[in-house]
C-alpha cells in the first residue's frame, strides 16, 4: 500500500517537501514492528528513550501532488492511500539528505533535510494499527 503523507517543516517560509510517499509493503511494515519491539525493549531498561532514529530512506518527499491527487489530504489527515505509479513519484520527487525513520512508542514518521538546506522535513506520523495491518498482524 502506497501511503501519501502530509509533512511540516522547522521552516515556515519553506517550498517544496509538502508531502511524502511511503510504500508500505509487508516486507517494510514487518521492518518497523521489529524496530517497535526494539524500541519498547530498550525504553524498558531506559525510560528515558524516547525515539529510535534510523538511516532510511523509506519515504520520498515530494515538492507536490501527482496529477489527479490534488484535493488528497485536504481535510488535514495526516495518510491516506493512493494508487499512484513509481514513475509518476519519481517525476515530482525532491532532492534530500539525512533522511531517517524515527519510531516512537506507537507510531512512526520520516524525516529529511532538503538537499542543501539546513531547515528539516518531517512526515505527520503513522500509528501502530497501520502498520501492523499491513504487516499482516490484524
Amino acid at each position: 500500500m502506497k501511503l501519501l503523507l502530509n509533512t511540516h517543516s522547522t521552516n515556515e517560509y519553506s517550498k517544496g517537501c509538502e508531502y511524502a510517499i511511503v510504500d508500505l509493503t509487508t516486507s517494510l511494515a514487518k521492518t518497523i514492528m521489529g524496530r517497535f519491539f526494539v524500541f519498547a525493549r530498550v525504553q524498558g531498561e531506559e525510560p528515558a528513550v524516547v525515539s529510535m532514529d534510523y538511516y532510511d530512506g523509506g519515504a520520498t518527499f515530494l515538492c507536490g501532488l501527482p496529477e489527479g491527487l490534488e484535493d488528497t489530504l485536504a481535510s488535514g489527515d495526516n495518510y491516506e492511500e493512493v494508487a499512484v505509479s513509481d514513475k509518476e513519484i519519481q517525476s515530482i520527487s525532491e532532492r534530500t539528505e539525512c533522511d531517517r525513520m524515527v519510531v516512537l512508542s506507537q507510531e512512526v514518521y520520516w524525516t529529511c533535510y532538503p538537499k542543501n538546506c539546513d531547515w528539516q522535513v518531517e512526515t505527520l506520523p503513522i500509528p501502530i494499527g497501520i502498520i501492523r495491518k499491513a504487516a499482516g498482524l490484524e
